[in-house]
Formats: C-alpha cells, sequence, structure tokens
C-alpha cells in the first residue's frame, strides 16, 4: 500500500523493502513488520543494510540458521541476551561494513573500551540476521578467520557474546575486558 510505497521511496538506494519481506518469508515462514522503517543515512565506505524487524527473536533467528547449516549455542535461551545499545522503537535498519570478516579496525578491542569509547556495534540478533543474508545471497559464511564481538549485547552475567564460522556457526561468549586480533566487532550506523 501507500505506507510501502513511502518506504520504498525513502529507501531507494539503501534498502530493498520486498526483498526483505520475501527473506523473512522464506526464512522464518511468516510475514514481519516492516513499517515505519528506520534508516539512517549511508556512511563514506562500502556498507551492507541490514532490515531488523522488531517481532523477531534471537531464539527465532539461531532456529533458522540451525535448519540451514550446524550450529552451537552456550546458553539455551539466547533470547536472555540483551541489547544495551540503543535502538529505534520498531523495525529498523542498521548499515555495517560490508566484508565476510567483522572490522579489521576493530581488532584488540575489548567490549567494555567499545561501550567507553561510544561506537555503536552490532549486537547478537543483528549478527544472527547477517548471517542469514549473507549465506541465503552467497551460500558462503561469515567470520571464518575471525569472530564477531557483538558488543552490543549482553547476557545476565554481563558477558558478550561473539560469533563465528568454524565448520559450523558458533555462538559463544566472552569477559567484557577480553580482547585479541582475532576478536573484533562490527561497527553500525
Amino acid at each position: 500500500g501507500e505506507a510501502l510505497r513511502e518506504i520504498l521511496a525513502k529507501s531507494q538506494e539503501t534498502v530493498n523493502v520486498v526483498e526483505w519481506h520475501d527473506f523473512y518469508r522464506r526464512v522464518l515462514g511468516r510475514d514481519v513488520d516492516l513499517t515505519n522503517l528506520h534508516i539512517p543515512e549511508k556512511p563514506n565506505y562500502p556498507c551492507r543494510a541490514l532490515v531488523i524487524p522488531q517481532d523477531v527473536t534471537a531464539n527465532e533467528l539461531y532456529d533458522a540458521c540451525a535448519k540451514r547449516f550446524k550450529c552451537w549455542k552456550y546458553t539455551n535461551d539466547l533470547n536472555a541476551i540483551t541489547d544495551i545499545v540503543s535502538r529505534p522503537d520498531g523495525s529498523y535498519v542498521i548499515l555495517v561494513r560490508d566484508g565476510q570478516d567483522a572490522d579489521e579496525e576493530m581488532k584488540n578491542i575489548s567490549a567494555n573500551q567499545i561501550k567507553e569509547r561510544g561506537v555503536n556495534t552490532e549486537t547478537l540478533k543483528e549478527r544472527l540476521i547477517h548471517e542469514l543474508k549473507f549465506h541465503d545471497e552467497t551460500g558462503e559464511h561469515l567470520d571464518v578467520h575471525n569472530w564477531t564481538l557483538c558488543a552490543g549485547s549482553r547476557d545476565s552475567r554481563g558477558d558478550v557474546p561473539g560469533v563465528r564460522w568454524s565448520g559450523g556457526m558458533y555462538v559463544s561468549w566472552y569477559y567484557p575486558v577480553y580482547r585479541y586480533v582475532d576478536l573484533r566487532a562490527r561497527a553500525a550506523v
């Protein structure tokens, strides 16, 4: 309808909303609400738009991954992981640097340092959507050489989820002070 045409007009260069509707219908088996989609300004580097529906959970996304490929998670309830970064109400778009592995410039920086610096990064839910969309488009996986530190999220103990591909998708955790060259966040706009 009219609302969808307005979204398409606003997002013509950044987001193909119809494609995202079709994607979620295929991978989750249901329609998602993408009305009143908040779309940020595009940064001056190659990036990938990720459409994040408000009514999709981390457990649902993980289960969709597990239907497509081998997966492991450190906790049974990924929905218990909460976001510590601010996001718009409703469904929204984030823009992340377009690359198979997490950001080179974010290596060796802990989640605590990221928070202190005020850097906006991918949450666990956003990283799972990123994996699904990347795999859907390419047949390949993200983070085959490094871990994405989902510094925008924390579990009930304050630990930070991390995601990697190594013969399967692994969702693990790190203390927020940990920093390594192969542990990298993905900056998000």
